[in-house]
């Protein structure tokens, strides 16, 4: 996870959202239905063209939106549990999601990313940059056990996570950053295709074994 600062977070938002509806605006149904140019990788896994881009953002829009609303109410949104942490969960629901959107023609998806991205700045506005801050802050217990960070070089968002590192690091946390020169965004949910998810996958597996091996009050396995 990165952690932003709370006007760059809005901002970035912004940003994104502005450059997908500026360049699919004007477009026909079959200019946005076309087929990408991408066989594989984090999006041609699942969005085939423009349409399901948008599908797609549009999801993970009204998801983060409804987290913050229960977070709100007091409550766990269920996309925080952890079943849906695994490759597989992850896939379905990024499939499922893009395919429920190609139901609907881009007359009506198109005006409900935008009105979800207004009510998704406005409510990221209503919190303060000192409570946002706050919620970034590392509690003593991540402190003792240090951090595994990992990232992609063909990420955009690689810089975020050097700097998360460094962050770590200037907060006293004892982090070890790994960086997977060649690899794309979301390598991790391709395991099993990509040699570097299999590897990151273990060396996560390996630092969890380590750490938790040494917790205070934890007998070893085996033996009387």
């Amino acid at each position: 996870m990165t952690i932003v600062l709370h006007e760059e977070a809005i901002s970035r938002l912004w940003a994104d959202h502005d450059l997908l509806l500026t360049r699919t605006e004007g477009l026909t149904e079959a200019q946005l239905a076309a087929s990408y140019r991408v066989a594989s990788g984090p999006l041609g896994d699942f969005c085939e063209s423009l349409h399901d881009l948008i599908a797609h953002v549009l999801m993970w829009d009204e998801i983060n939106l409804a987290v913050l609303a229960e977070a709100a109410a007091g409550r766990v949104h269920w996309s925080l549990d952890p079943c849906w942490e695994t490759p597989d969960a992850t896939r379905i629901l990024n499939r499922s999601g893009v395919e429920a959107g190609r139901l609907l023609p881009a007359g009506l998806l198109l005006p409900r990313l935008r009105t979800v991205r207004d009510a998704l700045l406005a409510e990221l506005g209503r919190h303060s940059s000192a409570a946002w801050t706050e919620a970034g802050r590392l509690p003593e217990l991540v402190r003792g056990f240090g951090a595994l960070a990992i990232g992609a070089g063909r990420d955009p968002l690689r810089d975020d996570a050097r700097a998360y590192a460094a962050r770590l690091d200037a907060d006293g946390v004892a982090v070890t950053h790994i960086e997977y020169a060649e690899t794309m965004h979301a390598f991790l949910n391709f395991c099993g295709v990509l040699s570097a998810g299999d590897h990151a996958i273990e060396r996560i597996a390996a630092e969890l074994t380590r750490t938790l091996a040494g917790r205070p009050g934890e007998q070893p396995s085996g033996g009387g």
